[in-house]
């Protein structure tokens, strides 16, 4: 019962994400993380404390992922930490994404970049070339906000051939989109 509450507040949190709704899914996504902590100090069998943990991580995740402050960087560093000891590589790859999202939203480029790019090792090394490129293009996107344009016409490039040749349409779309960006932020509006 405890386990389908949380899942329940957590399916809530989601829901409220999709739906660009952040106070409701930080309010959602705290009371999973208070029920979730009630559970996992509870005498739990092995397969229960890491079901615990792993709903803990996904309610710290979310929280993190609900605004810009310390409070919300320290919500993903925690989450990625629960995953690490549960030894989780896809989903720390995943709570990676909200910190360097979160360094993204609070103008600091370079420390996003290095998360960014950490995830988009960990794709490579999984031989993920979608992932891999999706990544890229949001590496691409991060260096235009930043100003350093030749490295985002760089990912850009990198990732374009890989949705060439999947024959992505919405992604070849948007990759040239965002190619077209960075030389009209570079005021070259003959190349966008």
């Amino acid at each position: 019962a405890d386990t389908a509450r949380i899942g329940q507040l957590l399916r809530m949190a989601e829901a409220d994400f999709r739906n660009w709704q952040m106070d409701s899914m930080a309010a959602h996504s705290e009371r999973a993380s208070t029920y979730a902590e009630e559970l996992i100090a509870r005498k739990l069998s092995t397969e229960e404390r890491r079901i615990a943990l792993r709903m803990k991580a996904r309610s710290l995740d979310l929280i993190g992922r609900s605004g810009t402050g310390a409070a919300e960087l320290k919500s993903l560093i925690e989450a990625k930490e629960l995953m690490q000891d549960l030894g989780d590589e896809k989903a720390v790859a995943h709570m990676d994404e909200g910190i360097a999202s979160w360094y993204d939203r609070n103008g600091k480029y370079a420390e996003s970049i290095r998360h960014y790019r950490t995830i988009l090792a960990w794709y490579k090394a999984q031989g993920d070339e979608q992932s891999a490129a999706e990544e890229l293009n949001v590496i691409g996107v991060v260096y235009r906000k930043s100003g350093a344009y030749g490295a985002a016409i760089e990912c850009h490039l990198e990732a374009l051939p890989v949705f060439e040749r999947g024959g992505d349409p919405a992604e070849i779309a948007w990759t040239n989109i965002v190619i077209g960006a960075v030389y009209r932020a570079q005021r070259e509006p003959r190349k966008s």
